[in-house]
C-alpha cells in the first residue's frame, strides 16, 4: 500500500465500474446480461444454466 499501486488498482476498478454503469456490488455481467446482488452458488449455477440453454437455442 505504501507504493500507491494498490490505490491505482482501486481507481482503475472504479473507472471501469463507472464506464459500465455499475453502482453496487456484487454485480455480475455475463454475456452482456447484468445481475446484481448476492447469489448463492445454487442460484448462480441456475443462472449459468439458463444462459447456456438460451445460447444453444436456434
Amino acid at each position: 500500500m505504501g507504493t500507491g499501486r494498490g490505490m491505482e488498482a482501486v481507481k482503475r476498478d472504479i473507472e471501469e465500474a463507472t464506464r459500465l454503469q455499475i453502482s453496487s456490488t456484487p454485480t455480475y455481467i455475463i454475456n452482456g446480461i447484468r445481475m446484481t446482488g448476492v447469489m448463492t452458488p445454487a442460484v448462480f449455477d441456475e443462472f449459468l444454466s439458463v444462459l447456456r440453454r438460451s445460447a444453444q437455442e436456434p
